[in-house]
């Protein structure tokens, strides 16, 4: 969270500048985002794999 905070206040200092130009970059928002849906998934098998079995 703290980097994309970051992230995103560089992009607002590029942005004000008067020569901006934009390049697509890496997305640490979505690299956030996939991780913890990813997070999410296992968790929720290792539930579900534990309500069988308990």
């Amino acid at each position: 969270m703290a980097a994309s905070t970051r992230q995103h206040r560089l992009d607002l200092r590029q942005i004000k500048r008067d020569d901006y130009f934009y390049t697509d970059q890496f997305s640490i928002t979505t690299a956030t985002a996939t991780a913890l849906i990813m997070i999410g998934a296992v968790a929720l098998v290792l539930l579900i794999k534990a309500a069988q079995t308990g």
